[in-house]
Parts: C-alpha cells; sequence; structure tokens
C-alpha cells in the first residue's frame, strides 16, 4: 500500500497529461488528413492525369480528321496555305493541316469548290471521285469508332455526341452512294450522280468539329506559310 502511495505521489501527471493530450491532437489531425487532405490530393492527382490522357485521344482524333481533310483531292482545295497544330502550349506537334481551313468563310469556299468540280465533270468522273472519297470517309470512321469506343470514359459528352454525328453522316452518305448503282442495274447512261450534298455536310462536319476540339486553351494554332 505504501509502495502504490508513494507511486502515485511521484508520479508526473503534467507530463502524462500532456502527451494524452498530444495523442487526442496527432489523432484528430491524423482523421483530418485521412478524410479531407489525402483524398483531396489524390482527386486532383487523378483528374490531372486524366485530363492529360484525354487530351492525348483528343490529338488522336484531331489527326485522324485533319489527316482526311489533306488527303482530299486537289479540285476541292481552298488555298495552299498550311497551318501546324500543337497541344500543350506548343509543347507537342500534333498535326499539319491543308489547306488552311481556319481563315474566314474556308468552309463556305470548300462547299461551294465541292458542289462546282462534281457538277461540271461527266457524271461518270463524279461518280469515280465519290467512290474514292467514300472509301476514304469509311476508313476514317472505323477509326473514330475504334477510339470512342475503347476510351469512352474518358470522353466528355460532345466530343462522342459530335464523333457519332459525324459517323451518322458517313453512313447516309455511303446509302447515297448506293443508289448510283441504280443506273448500272437498269443498263442506262448515267444522267447524273447521288451523294454530292451529303459529301458536303461530312466536310462541314469535320471542319466544325477540329475547330471545337482545337478550340480551347490546350491547343495553338501556328501558320506554316
Amino acid at each position: 500500500m505504501t509502495d502504490w502511495s508513494t507511486f502515485w505521489s511521484n508520479f508526473d501527471w503534467s507530463s502524462f497529461w500532456t502527451n494524452i493530450l498530444s495523442e487526442i491532437v496527432f489523432f484528430f489531425l491524423g482523421i483530418l488528413v485521412s478524410v479531407l487532405i489525402i483524398p483531396r490530393l489524390t482527386i486532383q492527382f487523378l483528374t490531372k492525369r486524366g485530363k492529360k490522357f484525354l487530351l492525348k485521344k483528343i490529338s488522336f482524333i484531331i489527326r485522324d480528321l485533319c489527316e482526311f481533310i489533306n488527303d482530299m483531292p486537289e479540285e476541292f482545295r481552298t488555298s495552299k496555305d498550311t497551318v501546324r497544330i500543337f497541344s500543350n502550349k506548343k509543347e507537342e506537334f500534333v498535326v499539319l493541316l491543308r489547306p488552311n481551313l481556319f481563315e474566314r468563310a474556308a468552309k463556305e469556299i470548300l462547299n461551294y469548290k465541292i458542289a462546282r468540280s462534281l457538277a461540271d465533270r461527266q457524271p461518270e468522273d463524279s461518280f469515280r471521285i465519290l467512290k474514292s472519297e467514300i472509301e476514304r470517309l469509311m476508313k476514317l470512321k472505323k477509326s473514330l469508332e475504334n477510339m470512342i469506343g475503347v476510351h469512352s470514359l474518358n470522353f466528355d459528352d460532345k466530343v462522342i455526341m459530335d464523333v457519332s454525328d459525324l459517323c451518322f453522316e458517313i453512313r447516309r452518305f455511303e446509302y447515297s452512294i448506293d443508289n448510283n448503282y441504280l443506273y448500272d442495274e437498269l443498263k442506262v447512261e448515267r444522267g447524273g450522280v447521288f451523294g454530292i450534298s451529303e459529301l458536303n455536310k461530312i466536310y462541314e462536319r469535320i471542319i466544325d468539329i477540329i475547330k471545337d476540339l482545337v478550340s480551347g486553351k490546350d491547343y495553338l494554332i501556328e501558320k506554316a506559310n
């Protein structure tokens, strides 16, 4: 009994309560860090990483669309001007675009040149160009659908809707092209061609999508000549 009395009388209560209070403080600080700070830092890290990943995938779409434009028939070209497209504030080159469709009224000029070029030709020549265009467009459609299908969770709804709408327009153009084979089945001279207006709409949609995708602060457009 005397030993316990001596123990408690000599016990350092000041240090004891100091340790208890310190442990309580660190306990609540640990909860605060675990519940608030760590999740927030994790979300910020994942968001930043996800944005970089998304930017890379959008760049693939931009590249596919621009390369389709670059390979257009010469008679469709609005000019010989070329632009360079960069991502991440000119840190990464994306693609060249020729002609420069960011110029004023470029879409309207292209629309006119496609219509006049195909209308002024013999129907057989126009049909040959349209067949070549649908072959290129089907390759573009497959590439875009693969990109959106595999990485759909990484794209926002607008990008998915815009690309899906373009693929739908390509499919509709394919149906119009099929109508041209009626002349062959009936064994009559080709009096005209189907699909010119649909092709114009597709080029308009491609231009609109490119402009929309590069309009943000993540992309830079620079004239090459």
